[in-house]
């Protein structure tokens, strides 16, 4: 079994049909001590690169008695090796990616979405908009001014405007 460096996908759901993988065993990490998941998260990832898993897919976690500590965390799931990386996406899963000394398993390209400008004063008087979907519309523009003042007004001007053509 030939050990990676690169990201681990942790599922908490068995892998989708048709995506080729190679089962490995039953991987587990644990901590000694009182704490949260994030380090056994980590030591579950390395546990699964040092098995050569790209996945551990059932994962669960809990908290368990020790010699020491009432409860230390432990992390557990079935290891599994794929076929083609790149045939699932982890996060659209609902995973998370473990992205250990390599690049994650997708990158999935993040569009932020341009911020509408908010309306001036005069913008929002000036349009003055009928009835029906031009109203949804001006009422879509008013709920993007943020003076709550301004707002009640604009929506006041719209209510007008299709009460006039009405």
């Amino acid at each position: 079994m030939a050990s990676h460096s690169g990201p681990v996908c942790f599922l908490t759901a068995e892998l989708p049909d048709g995506v080729e993988s190679t089962f490995l065993g039953r991987a587990v990490a644990n901590q000694q001590w009182y704490g949260d998941y994030t380090a056994v998260n980590a030591a579950l990832a390395d546990v699964a690169r040092s098995v050569g898993a790209d996945v551990i897919t059932e994962k669960r976690q809990k908290k368990k008695f020790g010699f020491f500590a009432w409860a230390r965390p432990q992390v557990w799931g079935w290891a599994r090796r794929l076929d083609d990386p790149a045939a699932i996406d982890c996060v659209a899963l609902g995973g998370r990616i473990d992205p250990g000394n390599g690049v994650p398993l997708t990158a999935r390209k993040v569009e932020k979405a341009e911020p509408e400008p908010e309306l001036t004063q005069i913008d929002a008087l000036e349009q003055r908009v009928p009835t029906g979907s031009e109203y949804d519309e001006c009422m879509a523009r008013v709920m993007r001014i943020s003076d709550a003042a301004l707002r009640v007004e604009s929506m006041a001007i719209c209510d007008g405007a299709a009460r006039e053509l009405n």
